[in-house]
């Protein structure tokens, strides 16, 4: 059974910090930690159903750790291990499992201890925004196409952190056009574009793929020039021709479980917002 090599993982030598106060860091890995005890604890009647619900447990403490660290050398300590491990029958696999589990709990166990060791942030309140960065406001454009799923998900998600999305059809016209009700309304300190495949297209000649309606792709334009890429947020939905020419954009995967919330999270905190991880992380 082979979990994340160790090889391919290469730990930060940036300084640790908290993004969260440690009482708090220390309360959630704790509770990640006494359900994984409960789930070693419970009689298993079908192995591929303590396979899914370790897996789950597992994958929600690395995001967990990605999150509340200031740098993913945490992370990179607790994926590492169990390499090579091949089981010859369904028994040993299910030994190796527990074995992982029981090797995450221990690794948890120790982040706590070590806890005091790191830097805690000052926290101002859910919302507002903290310097350096130094946003204008805490209002954030919503950039979108035809898919009304996908746009009103993230608006809704952006309102529980306390974020006020700006929506375009949503604002009065005035008389004005759109480039003048983007420029009216770009007061700004975060933009999410929404690329989902409404159209398509091609070079000449080749064949038709689904792409994002082309005032979407202008618009992403513009919040990088106006905000800079870190105040920028692209989320993809689905297999889509993507825009050759912003390097240095990263385009984070619109899924249906649901884990583009802490991918927005994490770059909104990065911007300067106070993200309310128990929001992001809730179902």
């Amino acid at each position: 059974m082979t979990r994340h090599p160790s090889s391919q993982s290469t730990p930060s030598s940036a300084p640790v910090n908290l993004r969260q106060p440690r009482s708090e860091v220390e309360r959630r890995i704790k509770e990640r930690i006494e359900l994984g005890r409960q789930l070693q604890a419970r009689p298993i009647y079908n192995p591929d159903e303590y396979y899914r619900e370790a897996a789950k447990w597992s994958e929600y403490n690395e995001e967990l750790l990605k999150i509340v660290f200031t740098t993913e050398s945490v992370y990179e300590k607790y994926v590492s291990g169990y390499v090579g491990l091949l089981p010859d029958n369904e028994a040993q696999a299910l030994h190796f499992r527990r074995m992982t589990v029981d090797d995450d709990i221990a690794k948890l166990e120790s982040i706590v201890e070590r806890l005091e060791l790191y830097p805690e942030p000052s926290v101002p309140a859910v919302g507002e925004v903290r310097p350096p960065h130094a946003p204008v406001s805490s209002k954030v454009f919503v950039v979108h196409g035809h898919d009304e799923g996908p746009r009103e998900a993230v608006a809704r998600f952006l309102e529980r952190l306390g974020v006020q999305p700006i929506i375009l059809h949503e604002q009065a016209n005035q008389g004005r056009t759109v480039m003048e009700k983007i420029e009216a309304h770009g007061d700004v300190s975060f933009a999410v574009v929404l690329l989902t495949p409404d159209d398509e297209g091609c070079v000449k000649g080749g064949s038709p793929l689904p792409r994002a309606r082309q005032n979407v792709v202008l618009e992403l334009g513009y919040f990088i020039a106006r905000l800079g890429r870190k105040h920028v947020c692209a989320l993809k939905r689905g297999d889509l021709e993507l825009p050759s020419d912003f390097a240095g954009v990263v385009y984070e995967p619109f899924d249906a479980a649901g884990a583009w919330k802490a991918a927005l999270g994490r770059e909104l905190q990065e911007a300067g917002f106070v993200i309310d991880w128990n929001v992001v992380m809730r179902p």
